[in-house]
């Protein structure tokens, strides 16, 4: 992880962000990330929201939000909603690094737990988290098709 710099996600990584994130996907998400972006700016944020470098480009990103009582669960706790490195660059820990700095910033607002929502079938994404300290939770996410 020594070459992979890690640091606040900033306006100007928009398009870097948007890139990524169509690589991964094969789509292009910009009004999505149009709403996080300007979700991020009208909020403060503790550290949630993270970019990785290397040689000062970015190749990752990770995107959570941190609450407080929100869900019924009383303590302040930490929601990725998005996480993605440039495929080129899986296999360096990139995922890992913005997974640590994410759990540093956090032990400063005493966050009790992360959450995050991955597809069943994504193996690849499972298994990332699981190596970053996941497990299942005793939450059931639940949905209604309308």
């Amino acid at each position: 992880m020594n070459d992979v710099e890690v640091r606040l996600l900033r306006k100007e990584d928009f398009d870097a962000v948007v890139k990524i994130d169509s690589e991964i996907t094969g789509e292009n998400r910009i009004d999505y990330y149009k709403r996080k972006f300007a979700h991020r700016d009208a909020e403060s944020r503790i550290g949630t929201s993270l970019v990785a470098l290397i040689d000062g480009e970015p190749v990752g990103f990770l995107l959570a939000d941190l609450f407080y009582g929100e869900y019924g669960i009383p303590d302040a706790n930490v929601f990725i909603d998005t996480i993605g490195v440039v495929p080129a660059f899986r296999g360096r820990s990139v995922g890992f690094a913005l997974m640590d700095q994410l759990k540093m910033n956090l032990k400063a607002v005493n966050a009790d737990k992360i959450y995050t929502l991955v597809d069943w079938s994504d193996f690849t994404l499972i298994s990332f988290f699981q190596r970053s300290g996941f497990a299942p939770s005793s939450r059931i996410s639940l949905e209604c098709k309308i």
